[in-house]
């Protein structure tokens, strides 16, 4: 006589069916990888590309609103301006410019410090500084370019500022290439 059990006997899942899914799965992430890294690299630039521009248009009504003159510099420290025109994806620095040195003295008001991006570069136009607006919005010296680039030149973008103290943003160069850092 057969007792019959009170439960159904339960089937597990076979190797085959292990190996089948495990390699299935590991197609479906090499190839997701890379996609999501580009997702994340576009995503990069473009938050650092946006606060570039609130950063510049509230530099463009700080000074507009203090009828004074206000620098936006560069900073690898957070106190002093680097110079460097290679180098804005480490921080930068807004101040009220009295004397129009170009750097923060104690004097000064400071009136913001940015924070750094890593993993892209920001570059300014060859040997463009810093930003100057003065107490009427313009700003000062000719036209510049904030080049923002990453590993991938197909994802590096422009951010343009002309005299007025108005922006415009570009996927390549005024050429028509694409946007290089050096």
């Amino acid at each position: 006589m057969e007792v019959a059990s009170q439960y159904p006997r339960s089937r597990g899942i076979s190797l085959i069916e292990l190996l089948t899914v495990l390699v299935v799965s590991s197609i479906l992430v090499s190839v997701a990888i890379p996609a999501w890294q580009g997702v994340t690299a576009r995503n990069r630039i473009g938050a650092a590309r946006m606060e570039m521009i609130s950063l510049i248009q509230f530099a463009r009504s700080s000074a507009i609103h203090r009828g004074k003159a206000v620098t936006l510099c560069p900073s690898t420290d957070g106190v002093r301006c680097s110079g460097d025109w290679r180098n804005w994806q480490a921080g930068t620095l807004l101040f009220e410019d009295r004397d129009r040195d170009r750097q923060h003295d104690p004097d000064e008001a400071m009136i913001r410090i940015g924070q750094g991006h890593s993993e892209i570069i920001i570059q300014s136009s060859h040997g463009r500084r810093s930003i100057r607006f003065g107490p009427d919005g313009s700003a000062w010296g000719s036209n510049l370019t904030l080049r923002f680039c990453s590993t991938d030149p197909q994802l590096n973008r422009a951010l343009i500022l002309y005299g007025s103290g108005r922006t415009r943003t570009s996927d390549t160069s005024s050429s028509g290439a694409p946007i290089r850092c050096l």
